[in-house]
């Protein structure tokens, strides 16, 4: 039998473990985005990857800078932020050291909103591609379901988690939310609209534009395969 208290304080220490967890979210799609994009070689995650290291911390600091200016807190009507901790923000203050700046968003809503900007407009991008010339109709209609599903299941998953975010933490004013995710989901757009400059084949973080291949006798997507012969030599 288990004292009450004793059942209680593991409880509460399961509660906080598994918010700390939560609060640490950016940080392990940060590591585990930078792992799958080294081993792969896959340019989306490594777009994803340095968007994440450099590109989201670099607008906090701006707008951090645009926050201590009236016009820009009184146009978006953020207010303050309830509590300056890790959670919310991790900008140094540039007037009072060792303290932590208000921005216009908390980091975990900046990064997580990125991430999904990404991978969302990632399948909304594949979904939308143009069969190859003597594309199998089936092969299409396989590779648009499989976009429409990754869009559906990141959008949840999305929506979930930052609404488990506003239920559990005071970090965002109605402001700083509405302007936060509009802002950072944007620059997650922008982020895989660059990398598919590079091609989409080689961007696409789901891989199901890798898959998409022309089968036409002009086409120069065909696939070689080597026949091995008595004198080793590989007939194509």
């Amino acid at each position: 039998m288990v004292l009450p208290g004793l059942q209680v304080g593991f409880f509460e220490r399961v509660k906080l473990t598994v918010l700390s967890g939560f609060l640490a979210l950016p940080y392990l799609l940060v590591i585990v985005t930078g792992f799958l994009g080294g081993i792969t070689g896959n340019l989306g995650l490594s777009i994803l990857f340095l968007g994440q290291v450099f590109l989201v911390p670099a607008v906090q600091i701006i707008f951090g800078f645009l926050r201590q200016t009236p016009l820009f807190t009184d146009t978006f009507r953020l207010g303050s932020v309830p509590k300056l901790d890790p959670s919310c923000s991790l900008v140094p203050d540039i007037t009072k050291a060792g303290n932590f700046a208000a921005p216009v968003t908390s980091d975990w809503l900046a990064q997580v909103s990125f991430f999904f900007g990404f991978i969302i407009f990632n399948a909304f991008t594949v979904y939308n591609l143009e069969p190859a010339k003597g594309a199998n109709p089936a092969n299409v209609e396989n590779r648009k379901s499989q976009a429409v599903m990754s869009m559906l299941l990141s959008v949840v998953v999305g929506i979930g988690l930052i609404t488990v975010f506003l239920n559990t933490t005071k970090c965002e004013t109605t402001g700083s939310f509405i302007f936060g995710t509009l802002a950072f989901f944007s620059l997650g757009i922008f982020g895989f609209y660059m990398a598919s400059q590079c091609g989409i084949k080689q961007s696409d973080i789901f891989g199901i534009a890798g898959k998409i291949h022309s089968i036409t006798p002009d086409s120069n997507e065909y696939q070689n395969v080597c026949v091995p012969l008595k004198n080793n030599t590989c007939k194509k």
